[in-house]
């Protein structure tokens, strides 16, 4: 016969088995509730999810694309295009300027019928004059330049033939300038003294020019192989009156057919660097007939 405290155990045992299966079994019941719920509520929202809330990156996603871009996605240096070669240009064919030049700021002297043409400021122009007490008329055919610190007086018209280009180097100042103009068909015009017509004339093979001697064989004047365009229109034959080259001289007709001279004295010579006798050749570019 059991005693009466293993009685007590054995019965302690029993409620402890049944308490523990109780426990079980509400555990499974509230699980299974707790499943049931949640099942539930996920068959209500699902429907309701678009396809643009699925396709939103998570903030983790987002930095993991920054953290780790992928390849194609790093911008790349362009690849520099490289410069086309130059194709060399045919080097331009100077082309002879069509009518006369236009100076800003420079006067105009015009003589309807005969000629045109502007000069620097400050400089001395005359023109041949008519004495009407002679009853000698303006010949329109003489023309003086200088520049400044040059006396010049006007010559009445029958003076022309003794004062063309009879002024001497010695009276000129310094880098000054002495240019005459003359229409040769006026009957107030001297003769030619420079031409082949004035002497014998001998070509020198080897540079093109023509060497003008009288009859002495003194050398009067050269005529350069290449001429000289005045006022971008009129062929000019260049001659060198003096052995230095500082009296030059050019003949030329215009589109009348009239012969026209300019002789040019220039005391330093006719070095471009002179400002004298570069406004010399400005003073040519502008001169027109029409």
């Amino acid at each position: 016969m059991q005693s009466a405290s293993q009685r007590n155990r054995t019965g302690l045992y029993l409620l402890g088995c049944v308490g523990a299966i109780v426990l079980l079994s509400c555990a499974a019941v509230f699980g299974a509730g707790s499943g049931y719920l949640a099942w539930q509520v996920w068959r209500e929202i699902a429907p309701t999810l678009t396809a643009t809330a699925l396709e939103t990156p998570t903030p983790n996603a987002q930095l993991s694309g920054r953290a780790n871009p992928s390849p194609t996605a790093r911008p790349t240096t362009p690849t520099p295009t490289p410069r086309p070669t130059a194709t060399p240009q045919p080097t331009p064919t100077p082309v002879e300027a069509q009518g006369p030049a236009v100076i800003p700021d420079w006067p105009e002297y015009h003589d309807p019928g005969y000629i045109r043409f502007q000069y620097p400021p400050n400089w001395v122009l005359v023109t041949a004059v008519e004495d009407p007490q002679r009853g000698i008329p303006n010949c329109h055919c003489y023309w003086i330049l200088a520049s400044p610190g040059i006396s010049v007086t006007p010559p009445t018209s029958d003076a022309v033939q003794g004062l063309f280009n009879s002024r001497s180097l010695a009276d000129l100042p310094e880098q000054s300038v002495y240019l005459e103009i003359l229409r040769l068909d006026s009957e107030y015009a001297p003769a030619l003294t420079f031409t082949e017509t004035s002497g014998r004339s001998t070509t020198d093979p080897s540079t093109g020019s023509t060497w003008i001697v009288d009859e002495q064989g003194q050398l009067i004047a050269v005529r350069l192989k290449d001429p000289l365009t005045i006022g971008g229109q009129y062929s000019a034959e260049h001659y060198v009156l003096s052995e230095q080259g500082e009296i030059r001289a050019f003949l030329y007709r215009d589109q009348q057919g009239r012969p026209w001279v300019i002789v040019a004295r220039a005391s330093s010579g006719f070095d471009e660097q002179i400002p004298d006798v570069r406004r010399l050749f400005g003073i040519l570019l502008t001169l027109d007939h029409q």
